[in-house]
């Protein structure tokens, strides 16, 4: 997208910060309007929400002791006999 030069305040009158206003409004309609094309071709839509940082690989292990109890139902520590026995 086309980003518009920076305008120095000073030059900045009524009609210039009106005008740039309006760009803003009709870039953001056209981002809306470009969503609902992509839905109503059936296509992904955009996520607003920003992709993670982490690399794939990393995702895929369980690092923390919690999490691999959690997913796999298992507890680190000794195996064997109870302390009952």
């Amino acid at each position: 997208m086309k980003t518009l030069p920076e305008i120095p305040e000073d030059q900045k009158t009524p009609v210039v910060q009106l005008l740039l206003r309006i760009i803003q409004e009709q870039s953001e309609e056209i981002d809306r309007l470009k969503e609902e094309i992509s839905k109503l071709k059936g296509q992904k839509s955009r996520s607003k929400i920003p992709p993670s940082n982490v690399s794939s690989d990393a995702k895929h292990k369980i690092d923390a002791p919690i999490e691999r109890e959690i997913i796999l139902g298992t507890r680190e520590g000794k195996s064997g006999k109870s302390k009952e026995q």
